[in-house]
């Protein structure tokens, strides 16, 4: 009975010791004028060619993009000459594979495609899902398609560094609309300390199979808001519940961790030593 005790305070002062996780929620914007940013937080630039939008909900910052081909003919996406700009350091889009979902609709479209020489362009209305190796880091897009992916997904952000007295008081809608007080920091374009860029090459093929000259898509994004909630998880917050496209959260482990494993293993020495000392019967 002793022992049993003395190893459930062990566990009770070592769960209430390590548990050190902080949590920072972060809101991105942008002042980009070719951008349209939606009701559910996603942003979006639309033509007569394409329409591209992004979504960086999730854990730390999932660059999320959905394209729709509004042409009649295919549309490719050349990821090597694709990158995600961050304080003028190039990052790679290019990936072996990348997860793609969509919906097609009926349409025929015939060339003699020198990239793809055994492809057959051949297309119904219907729905797919999968995972599409990409040859020649091609992305193609099938005629009035609309494909999703999430090549790359930043991390290491050092928010922890940023003075608490910088932070305000806010007042933030809870999952269950009730209000929550947590502390945060507004930001503008240029004084952001987390600015971005998506940069992004298309071309098309003629009908001989001749690649038409590219064009360049650039977005510009920063961010506007960062919360730093503690220990309150982000699935208690509304953003987090509607999956909003202008929010993501990173989690951050303290440093203390293992000191107090430390702390507790000592106290548990010393509690031990107590509770030994209670429950042993009194010798005279």
């Amino acid at each position: 009975m002793k022992r049993q005790l003395v190893y459930t305070v062990f566990i009770l002062v070592l769960l209430g010791l390590s548990s050190c996780t902080t949590y920072y929620f972060s809101l991105v914007d942008s002042e980009d004028k070719k951008i349209v940013k939606l009701d559910n937080g996603d942003f979006m630039q639309e033509n007569d060619t394409l329409s591209v939008s992004y979504c960086f909900y999730g854990e730390d910052l999932p660059i999320e993009i959905t394209i729709y081909n509004k042409l009649d003919q295919p549309l490719f996406l050349d990821w090597q000459q694709s990158a995600l700009i961050m304080d003028e350091t190039a990052n790679s889009y290019i990936a072996k594979e990348v997860p793609v979902s969509g919906v097609t609709s009926s349409s025929t479209y015939n060339y003699k495609d020198y990239l793809f020489p055994d492809m057959e362009s051949g297309f119904s209305k219907g729905s797919f899902s999968g995972r599409a190796s990409l040859p020649e880091y091609i992305a193609f897009i099938p005629p009035h398609t609309m494909t999703n992916s999430t090549p790359i997904t930043i991390s290491n952000f050092e928010f922890e560094l940023i003075p608490k007295n910088q932070y305000t008081k806010r007042q933030f809608h809870k999952k269950n609309n009730e209000m929550i007080t947590v502390k945060a920091i507004d930001f503008s374009e240029y004084d952001s300390p987390l600015r971005f860029k998506s940069y992004l090459t298309f071309f098309t093929v003629d009908e001989s199979g001749v690649r038409n000259k590219s064009f360049i898509l650039q977005h510009d994004f920063y961010l506007s808001q960062l919360i730093r909630a503690g220990t309150l998880h982000p699935s208690n917050m509304l953003a987090f519940k509607e999956q909003r496209g202008d929010f993501f959260y990173v989690r951050k482990e303290s440093k203390n961790v293992t000191l107090g494993v430390i702390v507790g293993v000592a106290a548990i020495g010393v509690a031990g030593v107590a509770v030994d000392a209670a429950i042993s019967p009194r010798r005279y």
